[in-house]
């Protein structure tokens, strides 16, 4: 261990301290203030502020007060992702607008939305105002005003306008899309949908329990339009709901 002669220290080229930053490890690029990379590879946090980088390869913070665990290649954008956590996993991005995001491992998962969450799993995404939550699974997609969530399964997807508290418990292909409508579920199977017809139409506290093909949507007659308020479908295949408390 040799000292600069002022604040610096260097111990065989591999840890550097500047005064108030730390920098650990092979390649690594520390311009933040106040801020630590503990080992691994080609990691690298910006001019930022009190973030931290703890081992893994290729990894990069541009935010303030963030952390990454470890992992390859996974990315803290600059924005407004401050306060923003990736623990580990393989290519995983929190961006833009994301304060407070968080993604636990998996690879290929993206959070924007602040405080929005994704566990794990692969390919799965955040998209929206904020406070969503991707439990696992694969190709799972939230795009909506927020509070959506999705636990597991594979190519499920909530999407709404300004509409909240949506539910997918599992299963595949399920899809909720019901404009500025709000505490949908459907709780597993495949291919059921409750779906808006227009961009102004509601449909609220519906719920498909599972099955195969079952539709909760909107209809209209005679200039008259319904919606299936607090309906309900517990199975079966290619069942369908359109008017207030059907089921």
């Amino acid at each position: 261990v040799t000292s600069t002669g002022g604040v610096g220290l260097n111990a065989e080229s591999c840890m550097t301290f500047n005064g108030n930053s730390l920098t650990v490890g092979g390649l690594n690029s520390n311009a933040g203030s106040c801020s630590t990379i503990a080992g691994g590879f080609s990691n690298s946090i910006g001019s930022k502020a009190k973030s931290f980088i703890g081992a893994g390869a290729c990894n990069s913070i541009q935010t303030n007060c963030s952390i990454i665990g470890a992992g390859l290649c996974n990315t803290i954008a600059s924005g407004y992702a401050n306060y923003s956590t990736i623990v580990s996993g393989f290519r995983n991005d929190i961006i833009g607008y994301s304060y407070g995001g968080f993604i636990g491992a998996g690879s290929t998962n993206d959070v924007y939305g602040r405080n929005s969450i994704v566990v794990g799993g692969a390919l799965n995404c955040t998209n929206g105002y904020g406070c969503d939550f991707v439990g696992g699974g694969t190709n799972n997609k939230i795009a909506g005003y927020g509070g959506n969530v999705i636990v597991g399964g594979s190519n499920n997807c909530v999407k709404d306008n300004y509409g909240f508290a949506h539910f997918i418990g599992g299963g595949s292909r399920n899809h909720i899309d019901s404009a500025y409508g709000s505490a949908n579920s459907i709780l597993g199977g495949s291919c059921n949908c409750i779906c808006n017809a227009g961009s102004s139409d509601t449909i609220n506290q519906t719920t498909i329990v599972g099955g195969f093909k079952n539709t909760a949507s909107v209809s209209s007659a005679n200039g008259y339009t319904a919606c299936p308020t607090r309906g309900f479908i517990g199975g079966g295949e290619c069942n369908r709901i359109t008017n207030p408390f059907d089921f």
